[in-house]
């Protein structure tokens, strides 16, 4: 099946992230004033099965611990080849936690083939550190800097990061319920050591740093092999695109298993009259071409 796409200026609709502007202030303290709404008019209907979740929560802990050995164990890596990949986000970005869900099942299965790290996108003022979402997000930021150092090991800091991604606006107050959840209750006095004190800031102003030197100013800019990474934000996307990035003989058995990209045609219009930059559209060609890997292109003046 052929789909004909007319490309004109849909470049800003994929150019999703969050940017440190004024502007967009005003649109998070209404979308806020919502989300506070929502939890008032839930409360009633769910007073009855909370009380139901004790029984429940028994299973589900141990199912993890039951489950972890066989489901979530990646293949192992004997060639040594790695993909770097980066990412650069802030913790209460609806566009920086999308990317996180999607890398996240990646790791589980190609963890060793990758080296994944996570910083974070804000401000260092002398000692203050800020973050566009404000005080929350910083401290959000911080235990998520904590996380990821302390349970490094096979990225297991995803556990908790997934957890609190589940409601970002939640974070980061909900960090410990979801170490609890996610099976590091005894990790938590660690954890909250570096998150309440000197470590925990000096991680994410080292972290500030290097997304600034980055050149990473809107959550998320990501980095494949030290390249900017603009394709798909899916787990196959990512799958793809790490596959892509490591030499031929040393792939995981991963890699064989995802489909190939859904192949279409998109026309370009253009028109040889214009000189204008506006008119360009290489840009365009090329970021709709990093996001669907499928898409054969046609111009048409």
């Amino acid at each position: 099946m052929r789909l004909n796409l007319l490309v004109l200026s849909l470049l800003l609709a994929f150019a999703v992230a969050c940017q440190p502007k004024a502007t967009e202030e005003g649109k998070k303290e209404e979308a806020k004033k919502e989300e506070a709404k929502k939890p008032e008019e839930k409360k009633p209907a769910e007073a009855k099965p909370e009380e139901k979740k004790p029984e429940e929560a028994k299973p589900e802990e141990k199912k993890p611990e039951e489950a972890t050995p066989e489901e979530a164990k990646p293949e192992e890596n004997t060639s040594g080849a790695k993909v770097k990949l980066a990412f650069h986000v802030m913790s209460q970005c609806p566009f920086g936690t999308q990317v996180m869900n999607g890398i996240s099942p990646v790791l589980k299965k190609m963890g060793p083939y990758v080296d994944f790290r996570l910083e974070y996108i804000g401000n260092v003022q002398g000692e203050e550190l800020t973050s566009m979402h404000g005080e929350a997000e910083v401290k959000g930021n911080i235990i998520q800097m904590c996380a990821q150092k302390h349970l490094a090991e096979n990225y297991k800091y995803f556990g908790i990061l997934d957890c609190m991604n589940k409601n970002m606006r939640a974070i980061p107050g909900n960090w410990e319920g979801c170490a609890k959840e996610a099976g590091f209750e005894t990790e938590i006095p660690k954890l909250k050591e570096c998150y309440e004190g000197a470590e925990g800031k000096g991680l994410l102003k080292a972290s500030y740093e290097l997304s600034q030197k980055a050149g990473a100013r809107g959550s998320p800019t990501m980095f494949l092999n030290d390249q900017p990474y603009r394709g798909g934000r899916g787990e196959k996307d990512y799958m793809r695109a790490i596959c892509g990035g490591l030499p031929e003989g040393s792939k995981p058995k991963a890699c064989s298993d995802i489909p190939p990209p859904v192949e279409f045609e998109a026309i370009i219009l253009e028109d040889k009259r214009c000189t204008d930059r506006s008119c360009n559209t290489a840009r365009l060609q090329s970021s709709f071409g990093s996001m669907f890997p499928g898409m054969k292109m046609r111009k048409l003046d």
